[in-house]
C-alpha cells in the first residue's frame, strides 16, 4: 500500500465512469491490484521511485490511474 496524494479525476474519466467506480478502482490501485497492465509495467510498479500505473475496464471504458509522488491521476486514454 502507498499514499495516493492529491487525487485528480479528469473530465473525460468523470464523463464515462461514476465516482463510485472511480473510488473502487483507486482502492484496487492502492492495494497493488493494478488491473490490466503488462508484466513489465507490474515490475516497474514494484520499483521505488517509479510512477505506479494501473488500467481497468469499467462499464466498457478503459481508465488509467497513475500515481507520481504527491499526486494520483485518473483518466481515460484520450487524456494521456
Amino acid at each position: 500500500m502507498f499514499k495516493l496524494g492529491r487525487i485528480v479525476v479528469t473530465t473525460g474519466a468523470q464523463f464515462f465512469v461514476s465516482m463510485e467506480e472511480v473510488a473502487k478502482a483507486l482502492e484496487r490501485h492502492r492495494q497493488g491490484d493494478w488491473g490490466d497492465v503488462s508484466d513489465e509495467q507490474k515490475a516497474l510498479n514494484a520499483q521505488e521511485g517509479e510512477a505506479i500505473r494501473s488500467s481497468y475496464l469499467i462499464d466498457g471504458e478503459r481508465i488509467h490511474i497513475i500515481t507520481d509522488p504527491g499526486q494520483t491521476t485518473v483518466c481515460i486514454a484520450e487524456d494521456l
